[in-house]
């Protein structure tokens, strides 16, 4: 299952839960991958009630580097171990320290770094870098992730894990007004 995993997850629950019933039953997309493949993006954050005082002070006592940009320069730094925050003023890269070749940098940002920061933190997702960067401010720090590669996600289904939610956002969506018909086998 490349996208949905936390539904599929609470489906099987539900299922287990409740045998016998509708959720005996599920719903899936198929895609063809020669005629529409798929396409893995980045699903940025944005944390409300986070400074980025507050991040930078936290990063380092887990174990990251922490490297100031300037607004031109700070995105070539995005990669796989790093990630990118971003407020009104400045620009930074935090890479994680090294972990198992199979954990991505948003199991770090969640598990770790999170849990670091302010306790009234709320996280806004966003699909977009300029949409991110929007809703940046002194008290609101922008977090810029890294596309996770099919291989990543496959490896990280294959140990078991579950990503954090919003890790992935999968293309193509099903189009709204789309017709629906049961397949029986």
């Amino acid at each position: 299952i490349a996208d949905g995993h936390h539904r599929y997850a609470a489906y099987l629950a539900m299922q287990n839960k409740h045998p016998g019933t509708d959720w005996d039953f599920g719903l899936a997309m198929l895609v063809d991958q020669s005629d529409t493949p798929l396409h893995l993006g980045p699903i940025h954050r944005c944390l409300n009630n986070v400074t980025m005082t507050e991040l930078i002070a936290a990063a380092p006592t887990l174990g990251a580097t922490i490297t100031r940009h300037a607004r031109s320069e700070a995105l070539n730094a995005l990669s796989s171990q790093t990630l990118i925050a971003a407020d009104a003023d400045s620009w930074f890269s935090l890479t994680r320290p090294p972990t198992p070749p199979n954990h991505a940098i948003v199991e770090w940002l969640h598990t770790t770094l999170l849990p670091q920061l302010n306790a009234a933190t709320e996280i806004s997702y966003h699909h977009d870098v300029h949409d991110t960067l929007a809703r940046t401010g002194s008290d609101r720090t922008g977090l810029l992730l890294p596309s996770l590669t099919f291989a990543q996600v496959r490896s990280i289904v294959a140990s078991g894990r579950l990503l954090p939610e919003k890790a992935t956002s999968f293309q193509p969506k099903p189009s709204l007004g789309a017709i629906m018909r049961p397949i029986d086998h």
